[in-house]
């Protein structure tokens, strides 16, 4: 259990209260929290939850499966000449070659290059997901310990709870509520969009790792029923 799934839960009263704030009673007109809402489209509990159901583990366990079929390839047994010879024989030969270097040459185009690409992309993918989880968790926990956050959660007007004891004045100080609730959303998903900025990042290349179609030899002489073939 990392630092994310367990300061999440603990955060997620002030975080209703933050949202709660946010969609009943706004934020200043030029308080940069607007900004993020636009930009992430979502709320920032929203934001928190989507990155707690993040899994690092299973990308790394899916680029370990991807460098295993890999290697799997490179130990693929193809012979490469057989107990014949003539057009058939040749024609296997350069078809066989055709396919060790479709699965297994040294080049990024065969089958092991390009799953190799792809486990180190998913296990970067993997990376950025703890980072992003761990960046959260900071910004929430400071976001706990903050004096916004006491000042949402002890207004009657924004707080689901504390507020409810304080006896206050629902009008008094809400204007400072609000606006401690924005600046704690606005810090949360100004973490939030950075993470968004490099995952975009790391997704870019991977338009490059698409299906690698096997290309069979193109023979300009094909086999007939009539070609010879010699057995020995």
């Amino acid at each position: 259990m990392d630092a994310l799934a367990q300061v999440a839960p603990v955060a997620q009263p002030l975080l209703n209260d933050v949202d709660n704030a946010l969609a009943t009673l706004g934020a200043p007109p030029a308080h940069p929290v607007w900004r993020h809402l636009r930009s992430l489209q979502a709320t920032p509990a929203q934001t928190v939850r989507g990155f707690v159901d993040m899994d690092p583990h299973h990308l790394r366990a899916a680029a370990a499966t991807l460098r295993e079929q890999a290697q799997s390839y490179t130990q693929a047994s193809i012979p490469g000449a057989g107990p014949w010879d003539g057009a058939a024989a040749e024609h296997y030969a350069v078809t066989a070659a055709t396919v060790r270097d479709h699965l297994a040459s040294d080049r990024a185009d065969s089958m092991v290059g390009r799953l190799r690409a792809l486990a180190s992309a998913v296990a970067d993918l993997a990376d950025w997901q703890q980072s992003s989880r761990d960046a959260l968790a900071g910004a929430l926990a400071g976001a706990l310990m903050s004096r916004q956050a006491m000042t949402v959660r002890s207004h009657p007007a924004v707080g689901s709870s504390l507020g409810a004891a304080t006896g206050r004045p629902a009008t008094d100080g809400l204007a400072e509520a609000v606006l401690a609730a924005a600046d704690i959303g606005a810090a949360l998903l100004s973490v939030a969009q950075d993470a968004v900025a490099a995952a975009q990042r790391l997704v870019a290349p991977l338009e490059a790792l698409d299906e690698l179609r096997y290309a069979p030899p193109a023979f300009t002489d094909p086999i007939g029923y009539g070609s010879t073939i010699r057995l020995y």
